[in-house]
């Protein structure tokens, strides 16, 4: 890499980065910029550990996240073990938080990948930074070495030399630091002494520094003051270093001592001087620039900064960067007229701001002289009168821009007759500039607004105020629209009314997006209500099955009270039914899905279909061709289908027609603008329409609300449409409805393509109760009453157990057993840790043990990725006797259920 020190050396570059693409990117930014590098990549956290350990580094370029690790993380391990490496984030995208705490941490900067023209700067400055502390370092182990060579300075310039022996901490001073103090020469103080001499001020800090260096031999060197026998306060300065022999033993601290009270004079006074002229040049108006002899910016003002746009950390050292490249020859005659001598006064130059916008300004400027008469540079004052040159087309301008305005805008005398519109409102409103002329905006009236509206409206105007609100209006197809309306009126320098100006905004798209996604809101919400109240219901349902069935078992067939038990857990089955709707809905079940063709599935299920609706209901099946492939669970598919055939069926009264269609459908990003609720991309789109009573308006905005129902009590539990709703959220798709009363309904579902080979349908797997072996299960379940039922299951189906009621006492009692443990059965949501990570943590004790895992609410545990796998195993709250002793028995077996 090519740097300012050294044109001819190589850096080393290690760079943290997971993207070949995004480091090709930083090199070709490197390169351009003319650095000659050689770079090491590393992927991970421990390829960056390895690397940094054994590779000879001048850059460390880390990305800010990378798959297990991220930069915080390489930082602490940079400065550990390079802490000599400027270390510079290099990220796609970081806030400007996070960023400031990694710099207060250690690292040099950081650089945004959509910005890679400032890394070559940022890695500059840092090779500098780092060579200067480099060579600070070295300075004072050289001044530290040659401390023992001023131990008694010259008489001059009043600098003197102290010495303490230790350890009988006994002081001798020169003849010149015994006068600085007015103290007789010869005087030898103590320590304690010596250090009463400096004002109240400083003698904390100049104890605590001569012990630091006494005891651990950590020099110091500090401007302060003293007070002389005679009380006199002065300012001096002071260093102190320690002496060790030769074993390394500190037996001395001596130092220099100079009276400084002359020279804290002077710079008070050029401080005062300075800083009434950096007031001055700061509260100009007037940009305020010096240049040295080659047009270099030296200094910056702040006028400068709000004219031009540059700060003054990205023009120190540079050429004027407000020079347009017509204006450089004409630059460099005035530099050399002021370099020679000239004053130039008012001269009008053409200039930029930073962003290109030209400028014209007035400059003065003359040559800065140095004691000998030599140039020194040059001062340039400048005036910005850009907006005085343009103030003659400014009119012109401003009646362009209402004229390209999306907005639309009225102006009307002081009576409303319309004076003007400009083009948006012939847009918006459907009326010509020449319809209207002359004619007040009532023509634009809807009835929306009633008389209190209006009367409201010209008592703000009429007092001279501006009214602001939403107006619904009609255009002259006779359309409604609305609109966001700022009306103001225009005053004459008599202080009258001349006009009114109406700026006016179509929201009419905006409110609409704006219910739908408060609706949306709304369904979230509801959706996690839903979600709460059904894991809780699945926990109570557990119980009930579990123990019906296990007294179903008890009690056989031939007892007088199966009956009664078989109806109990018919009910309890329902319930369950009822729950996974819920969970549905909120999205909140685990799913299996693959890859479908949706014809297939669909057709699967028609036949069922058809006895469902009944012979008075004609069933019309067109399936789309070339179908495209979606990624979902079959079951939810098939659960989406007869959700909506139900509410079809329930719909017709007598005969009638179901249609159900498929089609591939492609939105853009056009299409989407303009048709609220539709999302851009490929999709597969299922339709199911009916001839049946259809729905009205007010119907249609609660249709996917959970439990809500149009249907007679006892007809309907107000979750099917909720449930495809939810599904279909799931799936990342979306759902439209059509329908008007007595016209039927119409819903589309559209599912996002998905490329790939369909997997064969699952069947389903019917068993019987299996007993245990007598293996031992350890059980973790913090519901007092679920491990209770759960226990007693395990017990009957002849299985050893270790119960614990958190995720700690499980833990305790592994370590604890002496014998094997089998399997770990284990609810996923614990207060102290989830079920994968107390997996995790058994695992480390028993390595290979096998686990399943129960719950009755785990999307928001377990992530769809990594329990989308059929062998996964889980269970599903509220379980039968039969599924947990069948889900045991497949995974004490190795097998899959």
């Amino acid at each position: 890499m090519e740097t300012p020190a050294n044109k001819d050396l190589m850096l080393n570059l290690l760079s943290l980065e997971d993207s070949p693409r995004d480091l090709e990117f930083i090199c070709e930014a490197l390169v351009q910029a003319g650095f000659i590098f050689k770079t090491d990549r590393a992927e991970t956290g421990a390829e960056f550990i390895s690397l940094l350990k054994t590779g000879a580094w001048d850059i460390i370029l880390a990305d800010f996240k990378l798959p297990g690790y991220d930069a915080f993380s390489a930082l602490e391990k940079a400065l550990e073990i390079r802490p000599d490496v400027p270390f510079i984030v290099v990220s796609g995208s970081i806030g400007e938080e996070t960023a400031i705490d990694l710099i207060k941490k250690g690292a040099v900067d950081y650089v945004l990948k959509d910005r890679l023209e400032r890394l070559p700067f940022v890695i500059r400055r840092a090779l500098d930074e780092a060579s200067q502390k480099r060579a600070r370092r070295q300075a004072e182990k050289d001044l530290t070495a040659n401390y023992t060579l001023l131990r008694i300075a010259g008489e001059t310039a009043r600098f003197g030399g102290w010495s303490v022996d230790l350890p009988d901490y006994t002081a001798r001073w020169s003849d010149t630091v015994a006068d600085i103090h007015e103290m007789p020469r010869g005087y030898s103080p103590s320590v304690k002494d010596a250090i009463n001499f400096y004002a109240p001020g400083w003698r904390e800090w100049i104890s605590k520094a001569f012990k630091n260096c006494a005891g651990n031999g950590i020099p110091y060197d500090q401007e302060l003051e003293i007070l002389t026998g005679t009380g006199k306060q002065i300012w001096v300065r002071t260093n102190g270093v320690a002496i060790r022999d030769e074993s390394g033993t500190i037996v001395k601290v001596q130092g220099s001592f100079q009276d400084i009270s002359e020279k804290k004079r002077i710079e008070e006074a050029l401080y005062d001087s300075e800083a009434q002229y950096r007031a001055m040049i700061e509260a100009s108006p007037l940009a305020i620039i010096r240049n040295d002899p080659d047009g270099r910016i030296q200094s910056w003002n702040p006028a400068a900064e709000r004219i031009f746009g540059w700060t003054e950390k990205e023009v120190l050292g540079n050429l004027p960067p407000y020079l347009p490249k017509d204006r450089i020859e004409e630059f460099e005659i005035l530099r050399k007229q002021v370099i020679q001598g000239k004053v130039l006064t008012q001269v009008e130059v053409n200039r930029q701001r930073k962003d290109g916008t030209p400028i014209q300004v007035n400059l003065s400027t003359a040559a800065i002289y140095n004691k000998d008469g030599g140039t020194d540079g040059y001062i340039a004052i400048l005036d910005d009168i850009t907006f005085r040159k343009q103030a003659e087309s400014e009119r012109h301008r401003l009646i362009t821009a209402i004229e390209q305005s999306d907005e639309s805008i009225i102006i009307t005398d002081p009576k409303g007759l319309i004076q003007y519109v400009n083009p948006a409102f012939e847009r918006i409103s459907g009326y010509l500039k020449k319809d209207i002329q002359g004619m007040t905006p009532r023509i634009l009236k809807s009835g929306k607004q009633d008389e209190t509206f209006y009367r409201n409206l010209w008592t703000t105007l009429l007092a001279g105020h501006t009214f602001k609100g939403h107006i619904t209006n009609k255009r002259k197809d006779g359309s409604l629209f609305t609109e966001d309306a700022s009306i103001s009126p225009v005053f004459g320098t008599d202080g009258r009314i001349i006009n009114f100006v109406a700026v006016k905004r179509d929201v009419t798209a905006h409110i609409q997006l704006e219910a739908q996604y408060q609706q949306a809101q709304k369904m979230e919400s509801v959706g996690q209500l839903a979600g709460g109240v059904a894991h809780d219901f699945n926990n109570m349902l557990t119980i009930i099955m579990s123990y019906t069935q296990m007294a179903m078992t008890a009690v056989g067939l031939s007892s007088p009270i199966h009956k009664d038990l078989e109806q109990v857990y018919k009910a309890a089955q329902k319930s369950a039914d009822i729950t996974r709707q819920l969970l549905a809905f909120a999205r909140r079940q685990v799913v299996a899905p693959k890859v479908l063709d949706l014809n297939e599935t669909l057709e699967t299920m028609l036949k069922m279909i058809r006895r469902l609706i009944g012979e008075n209901i004609e069933l019309v099946w067109h399936p789309g061709t070339a179908l495209w492939t979606v990624m979902a669970d079959p079951a939810q598919i098939d659960q989406i289908l007869a959700n909506l055939c139900v509410n079809a069926k329930d719909a017709i009264d007598g005969t009638g027609s179901l249609i159900i269609e498929t089609a591939n459908t492609t939105f853009d990003e056009a299409y989407c603008r303009t048709h609220p609720g539709f999302v851009p991309g490929r999709f597969v789109r299922l339709s199911v329409s009916d001839t049946g009573s259809g729905m009205s308006k007010e119907i249609l905005e609660r249709v996917f609300e959970p439990f809500f129902t149009t249907k007679e009590t006892g007809k309907g539990t107000g979750l099917g449409l909720s449930t495809v709703y939810g599904i279909v959220k799931q799936n990342n798709g979306f759902i439209n409805v059509y329908s008007e009363p007595g016209k039927g309904t119409t819903l589309r579902i559209y599912l996002p393509q998905q490329a790939g080979q369909t997997g064969p349908a699952q069947a389903d797997e019917k068993s019987q109760p299996v007993e245990g072996r007598g293996e031992t299960i350890l059980v973790v379940e913090d519901d007092p009453a679920i491990l209770e039922v759960t226990r007693k299951i395990l017990s009957f189906l002849n299985y050893k157990l270790l119960e614990a009621a958190t995720p700690t006492q499980a833990l305790f009692l592994a370590e604890e057993h002496a014998g094997r443990i089998d399997l770990v059965l284990t609810d996923m949501v614990m207060p102290e840790m989830s079920g994968p990570d107390l997996a995790r943590r058994l695992k480390t004790l028993y390595p290979g043990l096998k686990m399943v895992f129960m719950s009755g609410h785990t999307a928001d545990v377990v992530s769809r990725k990594e329990f989308s796998d059929n062998d996964i195993p889980f269970i599903q709250k509220p379980f039968t006797f039969t599924d947990i002793s069948m889900k045991i028995r497949a995974t004490l077996d190795g097998r899959s259920f």
